[in-house]
């Protein structure tokens, strides 16, 4: 009796398990969650004209990382942004040697450590087209 109440138990086992791998995939993410503070710059560079900006100015910092705190990534298999990027951001945070590097390929769609996600929200894309192009908005 005890035998069979572990193999009813053992059916469900690999369904649960796909339905926790399914949900930790899908699970929205931000593209940064640190504090503006500790932010010593980020780098802003156009593929589109080949322009870089790094923004150094606090109040700018804040407004950035303040919106990228506020869109949430979810991760996609539209594959179709492929095809080159808009803007690469490189946050460099102090007392850190590594950067937070994310590309946004579309208004839509981004790509953060080789993973394509869409998301929910609205980056303040156009006011960083803006900073980049020195006010020219492409």
């Amino acid at each position: 009796m005890k035998q069979k109440k572990i193999r009813r138990s053992l059916r469900f086992l690999p369904l649960a398990i796909l339905l926790i791998l399914v949900l930790l995939w899908f699970w929205p993410v931000r593209i940064f969650s640190g504090d503006a503070g500790e932010v010593e710059s980020i780098k802003i560079f156009d593929g589109n004209t080949g322009n870089l900006v790094t923004v150094t100015d606090r109040e700018t910092i804040e407004k950035l990382v303040e919106n990228f705190k506020s869109v949430y990534l979810r991760r996609t298999f539209d594959f179709g942004s492929r095809n080159g990027f808009n803007l690469l951001v490189d946050i460099t945070v102090k007392g850190r040697d590594e950067t937070c590097h994310f590309t946004i390929n579309s208004e839509r769609h981004a790509v953060r450590e080789s993973r394509f996600y869409s998301y929910w929200g609205t980056y303040c894309f156009s006011f960083m087209k803006e900073l980049v192009n020195g006010g020219e908005n492409w």
